[in-house]
């Protein structure tokens, strides 16, 4: 046995279980949170490198190391995100007012009565500074819905929608409902029938919250926010949802990504499954033949598939904070308009990307973009432009 100061802890590893410092960090990942590429080991003051093993560094039954986290470390993905736990409630604060579902005319005395009831709530959910709604009734906010062409409940600490607030709104092109407690989406919303964007991010939607059935009625539909929810996977049912440019469903913990569900979306251009807890990338996501963007950051995959390869139009791969040790083979010759290739935090080489065919293509791809972007002093993702990742500290001066 073999001893790891983390902090104040201990952390106790059986010394036969693990050959090499490699493996020690991973046993250590599992324990701790901490992803080994973030581990610092050091045994009698000097670093232990990965490739050695533990019996040369002379790590023998009870010693004890000291592991260091590098400062901009991010803990491991788990398996399953539990939903977030509920805001405090401030002492004194009333509940938040559903969404009435009574008359939808506006009038009689039933919608008069729940309006009423809406507006002294939300005037006292306000007052202990609560979120309360600031409309008195669904009419009136079906009246403005129509009027914008857009359905807006963001931020309005919903547990539920009712269906009814989808009925007999064909104008509406866009529907916020974001920043809400929801753990489900009424599948009326395919009634929106020129519903063109839905923004379901910052809720508590599970794998049976999403009503993808009914988002593959809507034809129209472009962009599709899941980020920030509970999501395990991606079902066959995206595939329906045949329109969709862009889709993004970072920070949920994706473990998988459903055969077929990639299938059908031809006009994808941006997809963003970052921050989750994917092992790898599917191979389906070769047939993506419009995608422009990929950006898969943040996540366990050790090997991108040789489908990517198929994607000529792609224009930036971003897999920073991954495991990737190697890329596919003809990568850099077959995506001749890929200019953005990040990969900080993983173990590929300079020397792996440095001798790869059609590389120094790449590169010049690569300085057209970062020289476009500083002409049009557009600054975002400038330092990335210059750094593609690999060895970082050995990579900095290389132009």
């Amino acid at each position: 046995m073999i001893s790891v100061k983390h902090g104040s802890a201990d952390v106790a590893v059986e010394l036969a279980s693990v050959g090499t410092v490699a493996e020690l960090k991973e046993r250590l990942e599992a324990a701790t949170g901490v992803f080994a590429r973030h581990q610092k080991l050091i045994f009698k003051g000097k670093v232990l490198e990965d490739k050695a093993a533990l019996e040369a560094c002379k790590v023998g039954a009870g010693a004890k190391l000291m592991m260091l986290v590098s400062t901009s470390a991010g803990q491991a993905p788990q398996k399953q995100a539990a939903a977030a736990p509920p805001p405090p409630r401030v002492a004194g604060a009333k509940r938040p007012t559903p969404l009435a579902t009574g008359s939808l005319s506006g009038g009689g005395p039933r919608a008069s009565a729940t309006a009423a009831s809406s507006s002294s709530s939300s005037r006292g959910a306000a007052a202990a500074g609560g979120v309360g709604l600031q409309l008195s009734s669904l009419a009136e906010r079906r009246q403005n819905w129509s009027k914008m062409g857009a359905c807006a409940l963001r931020d309005l600490a919903l547990e539920e929608v009712p269906p009814a607030c989808f009925e007999d709104l064909p104008g509406i092109k866009g529907a916020d409902l974001s920043q809400n407690r929801l753990t489900a989406v009424p599948s009326s919303i395919g009634r929106l029938s020129s519903l063109a964007s839905l923004r379901l991010a910052d809720n508590r939607l599970g794998d049976g919250g999403v009503p993808w059935d009914a988002l593959a009625q809507l034809r129209g539909l472009t962009l599709l926010t899941l980020d920030r929810n509970a999501l395990t996977r991606l079902p066959v049912g995206l595939s329906g949802c045949s329109g969709l440019v862009r889709l993004s469903a970072s920070a949920n913990a994706l473990a998988a990504v459903e055969e077929g569900s990639l299938a059908g979306l031809a006009a994808l251009r941006e997809l963003d499954l970052s921050d989750n807890a994917l092992k790898a990338l599917p191979a389906a996501i070769g047939g993506l033949s419009s995608l422009e963007d990929l950006n898969a950051c943040g996540n366990q995959v050790a090997e991108i598939p040789g489908s990517v390869t198929r994607l000529g139009r792609l224009q930036s791969l971003r897999l920073d904070n991954n495991r990737v040790k190697t890329l596919p083979e003809g990568i850099f010759t077959a995506c001749t308009n890929l200019a953005a290739l990040w990969l900080r935090g993983n173990p590929i080489t300079v020397d792996a990307l440095r001798t790869a065919p059609g590389f120094a293509s790449y590169e010049a791809r690569r300085r057209a973009r970062t020289n476009k972007q500083l002409d049009g002093r557009v600054m975002s993702d400038i330092e990335r432009a210059f750094c593609e990742g690999a060895d970082v500290h050995h990579w900095q001066h290389f132009k």
